[in-house]
């Protein structure tokens, strides 16, 4: 069974995905093709250029909203380390190998911003989609409440390699997780790096 049919046996009802870290908007190309009922859609990117390409790719879909701002465990103003050719690297965290470029972003808790929506958490299926680049242990610290209220499932990136300054590895994220009441199903789309 692949991830979309695995997906569409789990979700039941209107399927509200939130898409944190969304970059150039491929995950959320995927899931609108492969996952039925879909009613909504959130995506988070704090990276400029990427935020301004996902407005023009899905400008003409209604149900997709896109932020410009990051989200994280506070809601505070922080660095934000930025690759303009490799968007993909770009964190919150510093990238051990250096590079890049910085500037300073608006962050904020995906329980501030979902803590109005509480009737809406029995209407919908969430869907957590997190690609953050090393923060992803510090976004779900930031969604306690949206979790345990919306139960969502949750996709996410596990790096077991270091790559940014204070990431969170792996074995820290799937822990943060079962102490949560939720188990690892799958491991999808694995990657390897000359360092493995």
């Amino acid at each position: 069974m692949n991830l979309y049919e695995t997906i569409n046996n789990l979700l039941k009802k209107p399927v509200y995905l939130i898409d944190v870290g969304a970059y150039k908007g491929e995950f959320t190309d995927n899931f609108l093709r492969n996952i039925n009922k879909i009613e909504f859609i959130d995506m988070y990117e704090p990276q400029d250029s990427s935020f301004v390409d996902l407005g023009n790719k899905f400008l003409n879909n209604k149900n997709i909203n896109i932020y410009n701002f990051a989200i994280g465990n506070e809601n505070i103003q922080k660095e934000f380390f930025y690759f303009e050719n490799e968007g993909y690297k770009s964190s919150l965290l510093k990238p051990i190998e250096g590079g890049g470029k910085m500037s300073i972003v608006e962050i904020k808790t995906l329980d501030e911003i979902y803590k109005k929506v509480e009737n809406a958490y029995l209407k919908y299926d969430y869907f957590l989609k997190l690609d953050t680049q090393g923060n992803d242990l510090s976004v779900l610290k930031g969604a306690k409440n949206f979790i345990k209220n919306s139960q969502p499932i949750i996709f996410c990136e596990l790096i077991y390699v270091p790559l940014y300054e204070n990431q969170s590895y792996a074995n820290e994220i799937i822990n943060y997780m079962m102490e949560n009441d939720y188990v690892l199903v799958r491991l999808e789309d694995v990657h390897e790096t000359v360092n493995g």
